[in-house]
């Protein structure tokens, strides 16, 4: 009510943050078809764009261990990529997403029993003349919004049990249109890339 009273609303023409069209066509076609894109300038820069890797993992009490070793395993990629050793700096920011707070748990437990790359995350953060978080953020799918980074890895999480049943029961996806919103603001998080693990 406030916002009608003494403000004038006006809604964005064009998306801003991503580089490429293929991080914001799922926001494009449910939510704002109304809303311009631009092709990228370069649209098979190597590390631009979506991809979708598949893990043989399975979900136990709310933790996906193999699909958080894999996520444990990109970021070691990227910072491989975007790491500068001399001068103790990350390049490009990177944004970690998780469907619950154990499996982020999990994940962070992983990082931080990686002495090498939990060092250069130690050393890039203090070097980093900003809030922490954005350069690096571990996050779950409620708490990611208002977050913003270069590359986003996303843990679905979900999976087969350890006695091989599947379930149909997503957590906040199965919040009808509030689902839908919430894996919005997940996906939309990134400028450069979105990397999805799933083990369905």
């Amino acid at each position: 009510a406030l916002r009608n009273q003494a403000f004038h609303a006006e809604e964005l023409l064009c998306h801003y943050r991503s580089r490429t069209e293929s991080l914001i066509s799922y926001s494009q076609e449910l939510f704002y078809p109304h809303m311009r894109t631009f092709p990228a300038p370069q649209p098979k820069d190597e590390g631009l764009g979506f991809r979708d890797i598949f893990v043989p993992g399975s979900c136990d009490g709310g933790v996906n261990k193999v699909e958080a070793k894999k996520v444990l395993e990109l970021l070691k990629e990227h910072f491989e990529k975007y790491y500068d050793e001399d001068k103790g700096v990350l390049k490009e920011s990177v944004g970690v997403v998780a469907f619950g707070e154990k499996q982020i748990d999990e994940i962070k437990r992983l990082t931080e029993r990686d002495a090498e790359l939990s060092g250069k995350m130690t050393k890039a953060i203090g070097n980093f003349k900003d809030v922490p978080e954005k350069l690096i953020f571990f996050k779950t799918i409620e708490t990611v919004q208002g977050q913003e980074t270069s590359h986003l890895i996303l843990s679905l999480t979900y999976g087969r049990t350890p006695e091989g049943r599947v379930s149909n029961a997503f957590g906040q996806l199965n919040r009808d249109k509030l689902g839908k919103c919430i894996f919005n603001v997940a996906v939309t998080r990134a400028k450069s890339s979105v990397t999805l693990v799933h083990s369905v």
